[in-house]
């Protein structure tokens, strides 16, 4: 490469855990001499091996891949936000990149690389932040249960094999917020916390992922016993930053800000099938989430297909 000034280069970073040959596929559609990929691979899967690792790599004719293996993420947990941290900050180290896209490995691209470079020129400077402002005040006091209280065990909410074992730490949780309830606990008025909720999928400017990473200790001392703080802690930011008025578009009803195709009404999210093609094709949005393999063979290649997506089965 060494041309690192000719383009305005984009960084993805993914967070994966498993179905490897699904994230094989979107690593080599994402692959574009503007862009370098940063992929983390949860520590707790047991299937990811050096042999997966050079195959993933192998991906990558264009551009550039650093692949991680070194948090064990877990369900609506403070582990999340950690990974996204650190991937985050291992592209800001790396390079000035113009946006930094954090997808799963279950998201996929939609539309082209050249459409989604030349997307984010003509938008250049705006923030495509999962903001949704108008559904956290209509639900802000199930919303706010996730950080008011503390919630120590949420870790292992789904941590062990035994549903009863699971369940009984849900049960254990549940009271111990009851009792920060009866004593009148609120970590948001202690911290002076101004609460935004979102889904936790972005695509960031250098600029607001510096500001991010300057704010990383005040996220963990804020956020690491709260539920979900994926979906809450970069809207917070965002809602009292200088950032806030380059966002692109606040989510509603009926559009996503952070440019996903994603749809919470028939799931949750809703894992799309071959029958909703012509939804995907015709979508405004940029990338879906979710699809999978496993569920739907062959719906990566009939998106590449009708999406006009270069694809390789090499």
């Amino acid at each position: 490469m060494g041309n690192g000034n000719k383009f305005q280069k984009h960084a993805y970073l993914v967070m994966a855990y498993d179905n490897f040959k699904q994230l094989e596929k979107l690593i080599k559609t994402l692959d574009d001499e503007r862009n370098e990929i940063f992929v983390h691979i949860d520590k707790k899967t047991k299937v990811f091996t050096e042999t997966v690792k050079k195959k993933l790599i192998g991906g990558v004719t264009k551009g550039r891949i650093e692949i991680y293996n070194e948090i064990a993420v877990y369900w609506s947990h403070y582990s999340i936000v950690d990974c996204e941290l650190f991937l985050l900050e291992k592209a800001v180290k790396k390079h000035k990149f113009e946006y930094y896209h954090l997808l799963s490995g279950q998201c996929y691209p939609i539309k082209s690389q050249e459409y989604i470079h030349d997307f984010f020129k003509q938008h250049k400077g705006k923030e495509f932040v999962d903001y949704q402002q108008k559904f956290f005040e209509n639900h802000s006091d199930v919303i706010l249960k996730r950080i008011k209280y503390y919630h120590p065990f949420r870790k292992y909410c789904r941590f062990f094999k035994y549903k009863w074992m699971n369940d009984f730490f849900r049960g254990l949780n549940l009271a111990f917020v009851t009792f920060q309830e009866f004593v009148c606990v609120d970590h948001c008025k202690k911290n002076d916390l101004d609460i935004c909720y979102g889904s936790q999928w972005f695509s960031i400017t250098d600029k607001f992922a510096q500001y991010i990473l300057e704010r990383r200790n005040y996220i963990k001392a804020d956020f690491k016993y709260s539920n979900a703080p994926d979906e809450l802690f970069m809207q917070t930011i965002l809602k009292s930053s200088p950032f806030l008025k380059n966002l692109y578009r606040e989510t509603s009803n009926t559009f996503y800000g952070n440019m996903r195709l994603i749809d919470f009404h028939r799931g949750n999210p809703y894992t799309y099938r071959s029958t909703d093609i012509e939804e995907i094709k015709i979508s405004e949005y940029l990338f879906v989430r979710k699809v999978d393999e496993r569920i739907e063979p062959g719906i990566l290649e009939l998106i590449a297909k009708e999406c006009n997506l270069e694809w390789s089965e090499s």
